[in-house]
């Protein structure tokens, strides 16, 4: 958990040259998650991210959709699109995210 929160400050850095940003979350090697409410400071880093944000495609197993949905409400909070997609459709997450914005 404490190092995905801090994802949020490394993909803040890294957004500060776009205008936007579409980001791939692949969780499929995922082996364990403790699952706790984060912090508000830490949601605060994320939902910054959020703002810089267009689209955020999660691949994951069936296993993480409680960590997965959480994840994505935050981020929807700032208007950021968000889809989650098996293992197995990685490649329509990809398609997804390149996909022109409607």
């Amino acid at each position: 958990m404490t190092g995905f929160l801090a994802l949020a400050d490394l993909v803040t850095v890294r957004q500060a040259c776009r205008k936007s940003s579409r980001i791939l979350f692949d969780w499929s090697e995922l082996i364990s998650w403790n699952f706790t409410r984060p912090p508000t400071a830490d949601i605060k880093r994320w939902l910054a991210c959020a703002e810089g944000t267009d689209r955020v495609a999660i691949v994951h197993q069936r296993r993480w959709n409680r960590q997965a949905a959480w994840f994505a409400a935050l981020l929807r909070t700032k208007n950021c699109q968000v889809r989650s997609f098996s293992v197995d459709d990685r490649d329509r997450a990809v398609i997804w995210l390149n996909d022109r914005l409607l």
